[in-house]
């Protein structure tokens, strides 16, 4: 590790940029080559860890328009929500519990799975307003039954969003399935719901 004095950062700086003023390096973990190179195989998701897988997932959350806050170390217990998320645009606010599940083989996340988290989320006492499960595979024919009929709470999302999700495709008619074009509020009073604009949060 090399040691610098702020005069011979400014002088840097005043020889690259022409000017002393500071300026921020943002890391980015996810850059967009390797976003790329994992949306060409999705099964290479299958290569990463646990909590890298986690990281991915909270990162494309961020692009979609959302802060998120992980919950710490992955294999605490932590009622099954691994990473909570709400807009960081002024909308309708809400909060959403994801539950992240990473497979090294083919194999299906169950209903069980969805059943734990619709039980967090649906529980007198929690805070959330729907959730997510998110999987790097896909889900079982009762995974999806049990998700279809319990839609006010749970969403599902599988190794064809993540493939959206990592070419930057949120806007995608699919991703919105859930959410009604209207909502008819009395007898001839039809409100339409217009569907999200995608902005990078800002989130503090």
């Amino acid at each position: 590790m090399q040691l610098y004095l702020v005069s011979q950062i400014e002088a840097l700086s005043k020889e690259k940029w022409g000017n002393t003023e500071p300026y921020i390096v943002a890391l980015r973990e996810f850059d967009e080559r390797y976003l790329s190179w994992l949306a060409d195989d999705a099964e290479r998701l299958q290569h990463l860890t646990p909590e890298k897988f986690q990281y991915l997932v909270a990162d494309r959350l961020e692009q979609f328009g959302l802060c998120v806050q992980l919950t710490g170390n992955i294999n605490r217990k932590d009622g099954g929500i691994d990473i909570i998320a709400y807009p960081s645009a002024p909308t309708i606010p809400f909060m959403l519990a994801v539950q992240v599940k990473h497979h090294r083989s083919a194999r299906k996340t169950t209903a069980g799975d969805v059943r734990d988290l619709h039980g967090v989320v649906a529980s007198a006492a929690s805070p959330f307003h729907f959730g997510m499960l998110v999987t790097n595979t896909a889900f079982s024919p009762d995974a999806h039954w049990f998700a279809d009929n319990n839609q006010t709470f749970l969403r599902l999302r599988d190794i064809s969003h993540l493939q959206r999700w990592l070419r930057n495709d949120f806007a995608n008619e699919y991703e919105w399935r859930e959410i009604p074009r209207s909502v008819q509020l009395a007898p001839g009073i039809v409100i339409e719901i217009p569907r999200p604009t995608i902005v990078v949060p800002e989130c503090f």
